[in-house]
C-alpha cells in the first residue's frame, strides 16, 4: 500500500522554467500535471483493489482445514487490515487536502497541505474504501462476509469496528456515497 500511495501522491515535477512565465505557456503545463496527477489516482485505484482481489482469491483458495486454519485466520487479518489501512490513507489524504494552514496553525499541518495541493480532486480517494468492500462482499462467501463484518477474533479490525467511526467521516462519507453503504448493509 506504501508504494502505491508514494506513487500516487508524489507531486508532479515542476515545470522547466527558461526565466521567463507567460499564462499562455502555464496553461497547458497546469494541465498536463493534472492529467499526470488523476492517471497516478487511477493507477491507485486499479493497483489497490488488483491487490485486494488477491487477498480475496489467497482466502478463498486457502483450505480452512490446513494447519487448524491458520492459514485462513492469517489471511482474514492481513485482508481486514488492508481494507483499515486503505481507509486511514484516504481520510489521512482527503483530511489534509481539504484542510487549510490558518484552521491548524502547525508547521506539520501545512507541510502536509502542501504535498497534496497538486490533487486537483479527491473524489476517487472518498469511494475507494466503499469499492473495496464492494468489491470484497461481492467475491468472497457469506461465512467469510460475516467473519470480516464483525467477528470477536479481530475486535479492531472488522469491518463493523470502523463504520460510524471511519466510513461514517464527514470527510469521506458523502452523500452520493450513501447507496454503497446501503447495498453493502443488504
Amino acid at each position: 500500500l506504501r508504494g502505491y500511495a508514494l506513487r500516487a501522491f508524489a507531486p508532479p515535477p515542476p515545470p522547466p522554467s527558461d526565466g521567463e512565465t507567460d499564462a499562455a505557456s502555464s496553461t497547458p503545463e497546469a494541465a498536463a500535471a493534472a492529467a499526470a496527477t488523476a492517471k497516478r489516482l487511477d493507477e491507485l485505484e486499479i493497483a489497490t483493489r488488483s491487490h485486494l482481489l488477491e487477498l480475496v482469491e489467497q482466502l478463498v483458495s486457502s483450505p480452512s482445514s490446513t494447519n487448524n486454519g491458520t492459514t485462513t485466520t492469517a489471511t482474514i487479518e492481513t485482508l481486514l487490515q488492508y481494507l483499515k489501512q486503505v481507509t486511514l490513507l484516504c481520510l489521512h489524504v482527503v483530511h489534509h487536502h481539504s484542510s487549510t494552514a490558518d484552521n491548524d496553525a502547525t508547521n506539520n499541518n501545512a507541510s502536509s497541505k502542501a504535498y497534496y495541493s497538486h490533487l486537483t480532486t479527491t473524489a476517487l480517494l472518498k469511494k475507494l474504501p466503499f469499492l473495496l468492500l464492494e468489491d470484497t462482499i461481492d467475491s468472497l462467501p457469506l461465512l467469510h462476509i460475516q467473519t470480516l463484518w464483525s467477528s470477536p477474533s479481530y475486535p479492531t479490525l472488522c469491518i463493523s469496528s470502523y463504520t460510524t467511526t471511519l466510513l461514517c467521516s464527514p470527510l469521506i462519507f458523502v452523500l452520493g456515497s450513501k447507496f454503497v453503504l446501503l447495498r453493502i448493509c443488504n
